[in-house]
């Protein structure tokens, strides 16, 4: 039986720009950098190094500003500002998959939606014992997706050497698992997936890159750690 690869960042990427809910002010522009990676194959995140000190936000996420340490299991992440390194270099380990997003220049105060679909393959057991191969894609609720909506606005009562008041938005759907196909003991049938959805707001400094993990379920098959900057348009 031929075993099914898995789906690590296969889908399209739809950016929508929503109407303006705040009057327009400064042109920002957002730049946004995913990691997909099976949370077994990383036992262990230290945040020890990462955390000390930062201003609280709202909302069920870790979020990172630098300058900070991050090491997922022995997989060093630095974060120096306007630029950050994998151990010490550009090259992502083979454990994540990375996902560059375009740029999105938009206006503080209007909302920028980005998704992410990842289509999942799975084995269908006929009639005749036979097996088909099926797959979970397009905007079903089930098809495993991230769906992230950013909104960032200036902030009077941000604490010392924070720009903006970054929120976002995120409909989140992971696999959780597998159906068992009777008679088969490999992890092949049809997915079975978990939604989270929730909203995180945190402070930002302009034109420095932070990190942003959702909490996770202890059923989550994939964790998506996000990299984002928010600039001033042109720089």
């Amino acid at each position: 039986m031929k075993l099914l690869h898995h789906p690590i960042l296969l889908g399209s990427v739809v950016l929508t720009f929503l109407q303006p809910t705040l009057p327009a002010a400064e042109t920002v522009k957002f730049e946004t950098v995913l990691y997909l990676f099976k949370a077994d194959s990383v036992p262990h995140i230290d945040f020890s190094k990462a955390l000390a000190g930062k201003p609280p936000l709202s909302g069920p996420a870790i979020v990172v500003t630098p300058p900070a340490t991050v090491v997922f299991d022995h997989e060093e992440l630095v974060l120096k500002g306007a630029d950050y390194a994998w151990n010490g270099g550009q090259v992502v380990p083979p454990r994540f998959s990375e996902t560059k997003l375009p740029a999105i220049v938009t206006k503080s105060g209007q909302a920028a939606t980005i998704r992410l679909v990842v289509p999942v393959q799975y084995l269908e057991k006929q009639a005749d014992g036979s097996f088909k191969l099926r797959e979970v894609a397009g905007n079903l609720p089930e098809v495993p997706h991230y769906l992230l909506t950013l909104n960032v606005r200036p902030g009077s009562d941000t604490p010392t050497g924070y720009d903006f008041i970054v929120s976002c938005q995120m409909d989140i759907t992971t696999m959780q698992g597998r159906e068992k196909i009777p008679g088969v003991d490999l992890e092949v049938g049809r997915p079975i997936t978990s939604n989270f959805d929730k909203t995180v707001e945190f402070w930002a400094r302009k034109g420095e890159w932070l990190g942003l993990m959702t909490e996770q379920n202890e059923k989550t098959d994939y964790v998506l750690w996000m990299m984002l900057k928010v600039s001033s348009a042109g720089s």
